[in-house]
């Protein structure tokens, strides 16, 4: 005796293979590939980290000028962040976060905290590039160090279809793990409509790492909300002229340069270099100065 499929069951099994189909489709569409093939050393365990200090004076202070020039997965030399087609930059971002770096390591180094790098801040010997090492990428600069290549040269994904790039973003909070560092402080200029202009700053609410502490998230929220509430208010008293509005603090995981910190860390995104008021602004110490102090407060 043969058993007919009622129709119920041939219209549900179609909609089950619809849903499928769209979900293979959708994901394909709309998700960034992971690149898998993120070859390298192991990244290394850390010791304990310190108790969170109470004073600016002695706080081990990892300062992480963002980008700079690097070694592509197709052997090519390039800035990380070059002028865009069709769009205005008013100041190299892979240099400028440098000379920003410079201004905030001499206010809290006069303050008593001692400061850290991820790049070379000041040597103007020729690296690999062909350029002064200062303009370099942090992973050629911890290569230079001597770090381990668990640092440098981490294996692991990429979201961004270049491994060597994502060993770089993940080298520099990697590093303020190793060297025990109290903050990490990522320096960078945002881009986006030519009238955009201020400050904005980024935390990580989870880490990517297991060692993390649980209260983490919340340190990076506090850190974030001290600085975007200071940064412009130090502006708007050193630098009355630039009429600089309140600054905004958001979460974001999407950064392995947060991500990967074990202690409290923000990326700082000083100002626009797409708009012509904010990128004059980079290129003037007097505002590095009154940046660097409102990171101080």
């Amino acid at each position: 005796m043969r058993t007919r499929v009622k129709p119920g069951w041939i219209l549900l099994l179609f909609l089950m293979l619809g849903l499928l189909a769209w979900t293979f489709i959708s994901r394909r569409m709309f998700e960034p590939a992971l690149e898998t093939g993120c070859e390298g050393a192991p990244t290394p365990s850390f010791a304990t980290l310190r108790p969170i200090p109470t004073s600016l004076k002695g706080t081990r202070i990892m300062l992480n000028p963002g980008h700079g020039m690097t070694l592509t997965d197709a052997d090519v030399w390039g800035f990380q962040r070059p002028q865009p087609n069709g769009v205005s930059v008013f100041v190299l971002e892979d240099d400028s976060n440098i000379r920003l770096a410079r201004s905030l390591k001499k206010v809290l180094e006069e303050a008593g905290a001692i400061v850290l790098s991820t790049r070379e801040l000041e040597n103007d010997e020729l690296g690999k590039s062909g350029l002064p090492i200062w303009r370099e990428a942090s992973r050629h600069h911890l290569e230079r160090l001597g770090v381990n290549q668990g640092i440098w040269n981490s294996r692991g994904f990429s979201l961004r279809g270049d491994c060597r790039l994502a060993q770089d973003i993940r080298a520099r909070a990697l590093y303020a793990n190793q060297q025990k560092a109290d903050l990490l402080l990522s320096i960078h200029s945002n881009a986006g409509n030519p009238l955009a202009r201020g400050t904005q700053i980024f935390y990580a609410n989870r880490s990517f790492l297991r060692a993390a502490k649980p209260n983490l998230g919340q340190q990076n929220a506090c850190l974030a909300g001290e600085l975007a509430r200071a940064i412009p208010k130090s502006i708007r008293l050193e630098r009355p002229d630039l009429a600089w509005a309140d600054a905004s603090f958001t979460a974001s995981n999407q950064y392995g340069e947060n991500g990967f910190a074990l202690m409290p860390s923000a990326i700082i995104e000083v100002a626009f270099h797409t708009n012509a008021v904010d990128g004059a602004a980079l290129r003037q110490e007097s505002f590095r100065i009154a940046v660097a102090k409102g990171i101080k407060e």
